[in-house]
Parts: C-alpha cells; sequence; structure tokens
C-alpha cells in the first residue's frame, strides 16, 4: 500500500519468499499496524 501498486522490489522479495514457503509469525507492532490501517 505504501509503496504502491507493483513496485518491482516488493515484487521480487514477495516471490522470493513465496517459493520459499515460510511465513513468520506477526509481532505485535506488525498486528498494532493492521489493525490501524483497517480501522480508517
Amino acid at each position: 500500500m505504501i509503496l504502491g501498486h507493483s513496485y518491482p522490489t516488493v515484487i521480487d522479495v514477495i516471490e522470493k519468499q513465496l517459493k520459499e514457503g515460510t511465513f513468520g509469525v506477526p509481532t505485535t507492532l506488525e498486528t498494532s499496524i493492521i489493525r490501524l490501517i483497517v480501522k480508517n
């Protein structure tokens, strides 16, 4: 959202992570940011 649609660097990192199949557990800070985004 912050970097716009299809930002090449972000797409590259997402594709790499999807191929590895590993995902982390969200942190408290990430959860707070998500709540703010959803609320607004």
